[in-house]
């Protein structure tokens, strides 16, 4: 709890030293859903330090805690840390290590389907959309709003909404930079032609 509160605050030093004492205690008491909620925090901190590969290999080792613990919901926000790392990682294969790591999430959720299968859907089509995958983004989001739906999770309903709203905006755009780029193809080659004939 102390660390919770100095990582708020951000002071990642004290939270850091304050997570790893509490794990301590808890390996010592054998409490592994402490110990991986421990495991899990130390690994936010790094990130927040910009350490990812401590913080990824951090998260799955809470992961793995948290699979022999059977705890479905907290696996599920291991893999959304991950897909954090991956997702900041500046590196071409991080976008894509992201959305393979959400769409383990996707397949992890639907077990339990309802709220956590549309939560990890969700979150699956924002980074789609972020690297211009629209019709499978749109996909996802079809379907996490309807698995919201069904919860009568209306605000999240709402954000589903907004969300294809943005993915029919950003088609557009894509739309009309290839019409202009087509366009601008055509013409130029007129101008080639014309000045053959000179």
């Amino acid at each position: 709890m102390l660390g919770q509160i100095e990582q708020h605050r951000g002071q990642m030093e004290e939270a850091l030293r304050h997570f790893e004492e509490a794990k301590e205690l808890y390996e010592v008491v054998e409490d592994r859903h402490g110990q991986a909620n421990c495991t899990r925090s130390i690994g936010k901190v790094e990130l927040h330090r910009g350490q990812t590969d401590k913080a990824l290999s951090r998260f799955e080792e809470a992961k793995a805690l948290y699979l022999l613990e059977r705890d479905l919901g907290a696996q599920l926000n291991c893999l959304f840390n991950i897909s954090e790392v991956y997702t900041g990682d500046a590196k071409s294969r991080g976008t894509f290590k992201a959305i393979r790591v959400l769409e383990e999430a996707v397949n992890l959720s639907k077990a339990a389907g309802g709220y956590c299968e549309a939560r990890s859907r969700d979150n699956l089509a924002k980074l789609l959309l972020q690297s211009s995958q629209y019709p499978v983004a749109r996909e996802e989001v079809g379907r996490a709003r309807q698995l919201y739906a069904d919860c009568f999770a209306t605000s999240d309903v709402d954000d589903c909404d907004n969300l294809l709203q943005m993915i029919g905006q950003a088609e557009t755009r894509l739309w009309w930079k290839w019409l202009w780029i087509v366009t601008f193809c055509i013409v130029l080659s007129f101008d080639i032609e014309k000045w053959r004939t000179y």
